[in-house]
């Protein structure tokens, strides 16, 4: 269809071989991950295998519907995908400990968001 928009001037091989070129160029790296995907990335801490189910469900959901706010809110779109995702998991913890201090003791929290810091190389969360 492009090379006949084209009116001949450039066949379907030559499209098909300069895409090849631009795809390989970036390393097939055509989209970046996304908030969600970013969330799932923290469970790969170590933290996160010695953490209580509850917690961790609450979080996920807590996180979730942060990431869906910030993504219909147009100010968020110059935002990196990281910046949004770790903004909800932090916004996540403090929804869990107001919502049970029992859950997630405040030393826990912040032995936690030192483990995302580190992990992330983040600097004074």
């Amino acid at each position: 269809m492009i090379s006949s928009l084209t009116r001949g001037l450039v066949t379907s091989d030559n499209i098909i071989a300069c895409e090849k070129i631009m795809l390989t160029t970036l390393r097939w790296r055509m989209n970046g991950p996304t908030p969600h995907q970013y969330f799932y990335i923290l469970k790969l801490l170590p933290s996160y295998s010695s953490t209580d189910h509850q917690l961790v469900s609450k979080l996920c959901e807590s996180s979730h519907s942060w990431i869906e706010t910030a993504i219909k809110d147009y100010a968020c779109i110059p935002l990196r995908s990281s910046t949004v995702a770790l903004s909800a998991f932090l916004n996540s913890l403090e929804d869990v400990s107001l919502q049970g201090a029992d859950l997630l003791p405040s030393e826990a929290r912040d032995q936690f968001i030192q483990s995302v810091s580190n992990a992330l190389e983040v600097d004074n969360i």
